[in-house]
């Protein structure tokens, strides 16, 4: 799924919806929680416009069989759409070993532990690389795990930009939400309509070329 993927910008009602819900959440209630909802849960936690939102398969990106995924386009007024990338699972963070996890915190650290969550960066690289931010956060024998790229990541925290901050509050947020996980705060059930009716994307690719999965799941 890439910026072109489709621009349809998120309804104003999903935003208030969701916002409704974000940060003082509460408790995930009774709906098993599918990719919309998930989307719905990042609309909560951003400021930006959800241009596209498509489930990740099975096998890319760390998604592992009876993970719920999600991977939202985000606009940005300058440069590519930012993309943000949530997991719920009973696995480890991003498909790792736990080693792999504590190595990752070391070669790329200092994690930071912000609201509950670990937070870490891995820094750009100019005319290459933008960056990628890492979250995730275990709770309950459940993993909610997300990282998100687009803004560039200076090496020196100093000098990281407003957006870089705005997308790791993003994450953090999304991934220490107590209605993210394999059931949902009523907010995101609600609010998942308004995002099948918008930035839905049938499959992940689609709109690039990306002919539809004989597995795919009709969430909408």
């Amino acid at each position: 799924m890439t910026s072109r993927a489709q621009r349809t910008t998120l309804p104003a009602a999903v935003t208030a919806l969701v916002l409704a819900g974000s940060g003082c959440s509460g408790s995930a209630d009774d709906a098993t929680t599918t990719p919309p909802m998930l989307a719905a849960a990042v609309a909560a936690h951003t400021d930006a416009p959800l241009r596209a939102a498509a489930e990740l398969p099975e096998g890319s990106q760390g998604v592992v069989e009876g993970d719920v995924t999600v991977e939202v386009s985000l606009d940005r007024q300058v440069g590519d759409n930012a993309h943000v990338l949530l997991a719920v699972t009973r696995g480890t963070p991003f498909g790792v070993s736990a080693a792999e996890l504590a190595d990752l915190c070391e070669s790329l650290g200092p994690c930071e532990e912000v609201d509950g969550a670990t937070l870490v960066f891995e820094n750009g690289s100019p005319e290459s690389d933008p960056g990628i931010a890492y979250a995730w956060m275990e709770r309950d024998d459940v993993t909610v795990w997300a990282y998100g790229y687009g803004p560039f990541i200076e090496q020196d925290p100093a000098q990281r930009s407003e957006e870089v901050a705005a997308l790791a509050e993003t994450l953090v947020g999304v991934v220490s939400d107590p209605g993210v996980g394999f059931t949902s705060a009523a907010a995101y059930v609600e609010g998942a309509q308004e995002i099948c009716d918008g930035p839905w994307l049938d499959w992940y690719g689609q709109g690039n070329g990306s002919p539809e999965p004989e597995d795919s799941t009709d969430w909408c």
